[in-house]
């Protein structure tokens, strides 16, 4: 299938901004979550299909996804034109038949032709035990001509001895989310920079996001990790993390981490967060499925006035993929961030 044509994307996106189905929206910052929630169809079968966590897109229509109870990657191709993403056979990253590695979030590094994917890093839920498998962050080289990952040239690392060492959330290792332990749900990349969305631990209405330098965590040396402290409010953690142009978009959800005194921790939000020391702006409450948790986040196109995207859903069949835009604000009104 051929990528969708930079024209036909702009004509999508700015018939989105230009046409509010319906909005929510904070209009002191400009922002807008537009779109009737429209579900794509799905063509093939995801593995796991109802624990899908992430996807992300390298470059044109083809990407890859996650689920959490996989040991595997799998691929997708987009076709916006009739809304429908078709999934093939998927990859497993490691071998054997061991329990699965607990993949919770994917993102793509278009600069260096590769994916990563992590898992939680976090206990079992039910039994509490510590799976080593579910502690690795994997590199994903693409060959650029067939975009497929190049099995042999894969790579893993984990983030546990920087945890260890963080003096606020070494204590949150080996330790249920429920009583405050590590649950990483969240990934995105930005110039040779990974960020690390935690679900848990919280602390005092704020998520936290890791900050790792990649060539550093794949080199062997000792990379240095920076926390960052999100306000998304008491109970709320991040459980999806996104690359945009001027910044980042995630799911905010419920932490499980105790905190969660406030009844907009058992909702999901849209945030756009221009990156570190910037506060994250709330750009609108998210709409789920029957049974359905917000868990994945696939930016699929951006314009200077909108950005196109995929919301998937941890308990729904292949994770109901859902387009919805979200409005960017005028250009007076936009907050400085970065650019990807």
């Amino acid at each position: 299938m051929t990528a969708i044509p930079r024209p036909c994307r702009d004509l999508i996106l700015g018939f989105a901004a230009l046409i509010p189905w319906f909005a929510h929206a904070n209009a002191a910052e400009g922002w807008a979550l537009q779109g009737r929630g429209e579900r794509w169809i799905v063509e093939g079968k995801i593995r796991k299909g109802d624990n899908v966590s992430g996807a992300a897109i390298l470059s044109g229509d083809a990407g890859y996804l996650v689920s959490d109870e996989t040991r595997a990657v799998q691929p997708f191709r987009l076709d916006a034109a009739i809304r429908t993403l078709r999934v093939g056979e998927p990859l497993n990253l490691l071998p054997g038949a061991k329990p699965e590695l607990d993949l919770e979030a994917i993102a793509a590094a278009p600069q260096d032709s590769c994916y990563y994917t992590a898992g939680s890093h976090s206990v079992a839920r039910k039994s509490g035990a510590a799976g080593p498998d579910r502690a690795w962050v994997f590199r994903l080289p693409v060959d650029s001509r067939t975009r497929e990952i190049q099995r042999d040239k894969i790579a893993r690392a984990t983030l546990r001895p920087l945890i260890a060492a963080d003096p606020v959330l070494t204590g949150a290792l080996d330790r249920p989310a429920s009583e405050g332990g590590l649950d990483i749900e969240g990934l995105a990349e930005k110039n040779g920079t990974l960020y690390f969305g935690l679900r848990a631990p919280t602390r005092d209405g704020h998520a936290f996001i890791l900050e790792i330098n990649a060539r550093d965590l794949f080199s062997g040396n000792a990379p240095a990790l920076r926390r960052h402290e999100l306000p998304l409010g008491g109970g709320r953690g991040v459980r999806d993390l996104a690359t945009v142009r001027d910044g980042f978009l995630l799911i905010a959800g419920a932490s499980m981490s105790g905190d969660d005194a406030t009844p907009a921790a058992h909702g999901f939000a849209l945030y756009f967060w221009p990156g570190p020391g910037h506060t994250p702006v709330n750009v609108g409450d998210i709409t789920t499925p029957a049974g359905g948790k917000a868990e994945g986040l696939l930016v699929w196109a951006e314009s200077d006035i909108s950005i196109s995207v995929l919301l998937l859903f941890d308990g729904a069949d292949n994770g109901a993929p859902t387009q919805v835009f979200v409005q960017k604000p005028r250009a007076e009104e936009k907050i400085p961030g970065g650019k990807r």
